[in-house]
């Protein structure tokens, strides 16, 4: 068998088998008749040459990762995800910081009323300028911040900003609206918002 008929069985099989895994998504199994939903998302990556074992996982973790933050089924490593694996680590690690030390700042975006146009209400949205003065947009941070536990400390954080803005407001009849994430909703953010 040539080479190349070797690489081509090589890649039916990978397939085969990927299919395999794919075909269990959205079935149902059953264990003491309870029955149990199976969802299935892959993050593949191909080990070849030297690289190593535990690169390759890390590898499929990146791609595991891609797939949660743009909701796909399963998605192949590869060398552009290296750039994106490295972004989301150098927010996720630095925005606990940017709150600490000022770096996340609020936009007030004033609600019209469509019936008289006069402006009823504002919400708050999170911006973040780093010290250097590039502003990283809500698009780029929040849904790799909605992934972790530090959401929580941004909606803490936004909290006490609209809390500011109606202690300002003088008695004047204002609504303040903000953005909660599903992971806001834990006992922790709600008894600090009560």
């Amino acid at each position: 068998i040539s080479k190349l008929d070797r690489d081509l069985e090589d890649i039916n099989k990978e397939e085969m088998i990927i299919n395999e895994i794919k075909d269990l998504d959205k079935s149902i199994l059953s264990i003491d008749n309870i029955p149990i939903y199976l969802e299935v998302r892959m993050g593949i990556a191909e080990i070849e040459g030297d690289v190593s074992t535990y690169e390759g996982i890390r590898q499929a973790q990146i791609a595991y990762s891609y797939i949660q933050t743009d909701d796909l089924k399963e998605y192949r490593f590869d060398l552009k995800l290296e750039d994106y694996y490295k972004n989301i680590m150098n927010i996720a690690g630095s925005f606990s910081n940017a709150i600490s030390n000022h770096e996340i700042g609020v936009a007030y975006q004033k609600i019209v009323s469509s019936k008289d146009e006069k402006v009823h209400s504002a919400e708050l949205l999170a911006r973040w300028e780093k010290e250097d003065g590039v502003y990283l947009s809500p698009n780029l941070f929040i849904p790799i911040v909605e992934k972790t536990e530090l959401i929580q400390e941004l909606t803490k954080y936004i909290i006490i900003r609209a809390i500011e803005f109606l202690q300002k407001s003088e008695g004047r009849n204002i609504i303040v609206s903000i953005n909660f994430s599903k992971r806001d909703f834990s006992n922790e953010c709600i008894d600090f918002l009560l």
